[in-house]
């Protein structure tokens, strides 16, 4: 929602108090008791990484909230890193593969390489297409 600085100062708030000197820090009362802590922190990767996935439609997105970041994004086929630096996306598979047909990222995209391959492609409102491909290594996005 736009509120990074106050996201940020709540989640603070909450590893302090449990810092494993004052409470346990796996069991997090605010996100419902035992086993949450992992699903809260888990779910600020999506939330600040604007990650997206439509399996039916081969398409993934990533519209970060903030200028640079790195971290993990993951699907049922497969998983990786996500990382920005300035107008470079760069997804990236550790493991599996991603079924993809558009992506969307912030920007007009300029260059598109997949598993090594420039790729041919077509821009609108943000998102971008090409022929569905299966990624097994990476993409990377230059955009302008």
């Amino acid at each position: 929602e736009g509120f990074i600085d106050e996201g940020l100062k709540a989640v603070r708030a909450v590893r302090d108090r449990y810092d494993g000197e004052k409470r346990n820090p796996w069991n997090e009362i605010e996100c419902g008791s035992n086993y949450a802590r992992a699903m809260s922190s888990f779910a600020l990767i999506p939330a600040f990484s604007g990650f997206e996935y439509d399996i039916p439609n081969g398409h993934i997105g990533f519209l970060p909230k903030v200028s640079d970041i790195k971290c993990f994004w993951g699907i049922g086929s497969g998983w990786g890193e996500f990382e920005k630096v300035g107008n470079v996306y760069k997804i990236t598979l550790a493991e599996g593969f991603a079924k993809l047909k558009s992506i969307k990222v912030d920007g007009e995209a300029k260059n598109i390489i997949i598993d090594g391959k420039s790729t041919q492609f077509t821009q609108k409102s943000g998102v971008i297409y090409f022929d569905e491909t299966t990624v097994k290594k990476d993409i990377k996005i230059q955009t302008v």
